[in-house]
C-alpha cells in the first residue's frame, strides 16, 4: 500500500464533451459495475459512534435509567432521546445487562424524551436485572486513522499509508437525502493536509484494459478551507475529471478514461483536497463502460449483483438456543451481524452448521415473508452422546439462505436444544434497494 500513488505522473486528459454538449440519451448508460453502491455489506470494519447530522462532530451516548426485564421486547427509558431515530443502531455498555450488551439493537420506536423500544436477538437471552448504563448510537467505519486501507471488501481509501482517512457508512435521513438516491451515505474526514483517495481496486486490472470506462459520484463538501474532491481514474497514470466539487451542496463529478490495453492496473474512486479534517459526504457511485464522462442522473441500482465478501461473515459464532413451543425465530442480521449485513440482501450463500443434543434433528431457515423461501436444511443424524462439541459430529448444510428486509426466520423442532451453531457466509445476492 505504500507504493499506491508515489511515482504515478500526474496526466490531465481535455475535458469530454459536457451532458449539455452530448446530451443524456446519446449513449444509454449501462448497468453500474460499482460493486455494492448502497454499501450494503459492510464486512472490512467495525462500528464507530455514529457521526451528528451537521456532520461536525459524534452524537452523544444516551443515559439510560433503567429498562424492562423477562421479554425479548425491551422498553428503555431515558431522560433525553436527543439523535435517536427509528432503524438506527445502538451499542449498550456495562453495567446493562448481558442480553442487551450481546448484539447491536436497532431501535423499534420511540416516545421522544421518555423511551425506546428493542427486540433483543433470540440467542441473547432477555434481561433479568435493571440498571442505568449508556447506550450508544453507531455507524460502520473507523475514524483510527489508522486501521487499513479497507472500507469494505471492493472499496479501499488511502491517505499516504501511514494514515488511512476517517469514515462512516451512513443511513440516516439527514446524510442521505444530500443525494437524490441511495440507502447510504459513504462520510469521509480527511486524515492529512495531502490529497487522499476513495476507490474501487479492480481485482483483476486486465479486464479493464483496452477499454472504455467512466466513473461518477455525487459529492457534498461539508467542511474544510478550500476543501475540493474530484473523480479520478488510475491506470498506471492518474486521470482527473474536469468537474470540482467545492460546495456544501450535492455536485456531480465524473471522469473518462481510454484505458490503454496494456495497463496493469485499474482504480476508479474519488480524490479529496483540502486540509487535515476536510470533511465529505458522499454517494451514487456509478461506474460503467462508457464513452464519455457519465452525466448526472446517471446512477443505478446494479440488479442481481453477486457480492463476494472480504473474508467470512458469521452472523452466529458456536451460538447456543433452544427453539421455542412455535419451533421458530425472527433472526434481524443487522443485528446479528453487528452491522456488517444492512440490508438489500435477497440470498446469503454460504454454510450453517451446529448440533443439537437431541438427535436426530434439523435445523434450517426461510424467509419471513409470502411465498415462502426455504434454505437448505441442517441433518444431525448422529449420535451425540459424550461427543458435544467434536466438529465430526456437526450437522451441516450450504447453499442460499433466503432473507427478506434484513430478516429471516430460522426453524427447528419445537424445545430442541442446538449448540456451537455458527454462520459462514462468503457471499450476497443483492437485489433489493433504491
Amino acid at each position: 500500500m505504500r507504493r499506491f500513488f508515489l511515482g504515478i505522473a500526474l496526466t490531465l486528459v481535455l475535458a469530454p464533451p459536457s451532458p449539455a454538449e452530448e446530451p443524456f440519451g446519446a449513449f444509454a448508460v449501462p448497468t453500474n459495475e460499482w460493486p455494492d453502491p448502497n454499501f450494503f455489506i459492510q464486512d472490512a470494519n467495525g462500528t464507530t459512534t455514529s457521526i451528528n447530522d451537521s456532520l461536525t462532530g459524534t452524537i452523544p451516548s444516551i443515559r439510560v435509567t433503567g429498562y424492562t426485564t423477562g421479554s425479548r421486547t425491551v422498553t428503555v427509558y431515558t431522560a433525553s432521546t436527543s439523535g435517536l431515530l427509528v432503524g438506527q443502531y445502538l451499542s449498550f455498555a456495562a453495567p446493562c445487562d448481558r442480553a442487551l450488551t450481546a448484539t447491536l439493537l436497532q431501535i423499534q420506536s420511540i416516545v421522544p424524551d421518555t423511551s425506546f423500544k428493542v427486540t433483543l436477538e433470540y440467542p441473547s437471552g432477555v434481561p433479568s436485572a435493571t440498571g442505568a448504563c449508556l447506550a450508544t448510537l453507531v455507524q460502520h467505519g473507523d475514524v483510527s486513522g489508522r486501521g487499513g486501507g479497507q472500507v469494505t471488501s471492493n472499496v479501499m481509501r488511502f491517505a499516504n499509508g501511514a494514515l488511512f482517512p476517517n469514515f462512516w457508512i451512513s443511513s440516516r435521513p439527514a446524510h442521505t437525502r444530500l443525494f437524490r438516491s441511495g440507502a447510504h451515505a459513504l462520510i469521509v474526514r480527511k486524515a492529512t493536509d495531502a490529497p487522499e483517495f476513495i476507490y474501487w481496486n479492480a481485482s483483476d486490472p486486465a479486464m479493464r484494459a483496452g477499454t472504455k470506462r467512466s466513473f461518477g459520484a455525487a459529492v457534498y463538501v461539508a467542511g474544510g478551507a478550500g476543501a475540493s474532491a474530484r473523480a479520478y481514474i488510475n491506470n498506471g497514470a492518474m486521470i482527473l475529471g474536469p468537474g470540482t466539487a467545492t460546495a456544501a451542496a450535492r455536485t456531480w463529478v465524473s471522469v473518462y478514461d481510454d484505458v490503454p490495453s496494456g495497463a496493469q492496473t485499474y482504480q476508479e474512486g474519488v480524490a479529496l483536497y483540502g486540509p487535515a479534517g476536510s470533511t465529505f459526504a458522499i454517494g451514487e457511485f456509478e461506474s460503467a463502460p462508457y464513452p464519455t464522462a457519465l452525466p448526472d442522473g446517471s446512477f443505478s441500482t446494479p440488479r442481481a449483483q453477486t457480492l463476494v465478501s472480504l473474508a467470512s461473515i458469521s452472523p452466529y459464532a458456536g451460538a447456543t438456543f433452544r427453539f421455542p413451543a412455535s419451533g421458530g425465530f425472527d433472526v434481524n442480521m443487522g443485528q446479528a451481524s453487528n452491522l456488517q449485513i444492512t440490508g438489500g440482501v435477497t440470498y446469503m450463500i454460504g454454510d450453517l452448521e451446529g448440533e443439537s443434543t437431541t438427535v436426530p434433528a434439523a435445523l434450517s431457515v426461510r424467509s419471513p415473508a409470502s411465498p415462502t423461501l426455504y434454505g437448505p436444511i441442517v441433518h444431525q443424524v448422529v449420535g451425540t452422546s459424550g461427543r458435544l462439541g467434536n466438529p465430526l459430529y456437526y450437522g451441516f448444510a450450504s447453499g442460499d439462505w433466503p432473507m427478506r428486509n434484513n430478516h429471516l426466520f430460522m426453524y427447528g423442532a419445537a424445545n430442541t436444544t442446538w449448540k456451537y451453531v455458527s454462520w459462514d457466509i462468503q457471499a450476497f445476492m443483492l437485489l433489493a434497494g433504491p
